[in-house]
């Protein structure tokens, strides 16, 4: 995410070009982490103390809807991917921790789906189950 495509993005969505809407797209793209708005917001703050979680929030959802980034629904709130490469979001759907992965078959799985289906698939996917520490907890 190249600092002039989130400004071309943000102003075809009808929105200013600002220093604290450019940190928080700036700070998703440099994330290996997926954080929540609430989290993005207390990062862009060290920055720009002024920024409204509003503004987060506004910000976050034009960069989805513009492709830039996705979103994962937890049930309980979002949080917020800034990796638009082919990979899986791995979701514990008990501790809520999310890991990516990566490799070569993700590119073959895309391109199975895009030859045994109608479907074009891009950006990356979610699978919801139980991490390595619940699983070994709940025995």
């Amino acid at each position: 995410m190249d600092a002039g495509t989130v400004m071309d993005a943000l102003r075809s969505g009808g929105m200013r070009v600002t220093p604290q809407r450019m940190a928080i797209a700036e700070y998703m793209a440099s994330t290996i982490s997926h954080p929540s708005a609430e989290e993005v917001h207390r990062a862009v703050r060290k920055r720009h103390p002024m920024v409204s979680l509003s503004t987060v929030y506004k910000t976050l959802e034009m960069l989805r809807d513009r492709g830039l980034l996705s979103e994962i629904d937890m049930g309980s709130g979002s949080r917020y991917d800034g990796r638009n490469t082919a990979h899986i979001n791995l979701v514990c759907v008990q501790c809520g921790r999310i890991e990516d992965l990566e490799g070569d078959f993700v590119g073959d799985l895309y391109r199975n789906v895009r030859e045994s289906s109608e479907y074009e698939v891009d950006g990356c996917f979610d699978l919801r189950g139980l991490c390595g520490r619940c699983r070994t907890n709940d025995v």
